[in-house]
């Protein structure tokens, strides 16, 4: 398991949103429906320093 520890700046303020899903979209059977909030991000920064190892364990997978 990896760790990365950044940072985020911005300027954030409230937009008016809408949300569109076409019917052949796997994503068409979560019946989403509109937001209730969009938040828009200006002049983004992000940090993100160097992966730390904090764990190790061993994943199975069966096909």
């Amino acid at each position: 398991m990896l760790l990365f520890k950044g940072g985020l700046e911005s300027r954030i303020g409230l937009i008016k949103g809408e949300l569109e899903v076409a019917e052949e979209s796997p994503f068409a059977s979560l019946n989403l429906g509109q937001p209730l909030l969009t938040v828009a991000c200006e002049d983004m920064r992000l940090t993100v320093g160097a992966p730390e190892l904090v764990g190790n364990r061993a994943v199975e997978f069966s096909y």
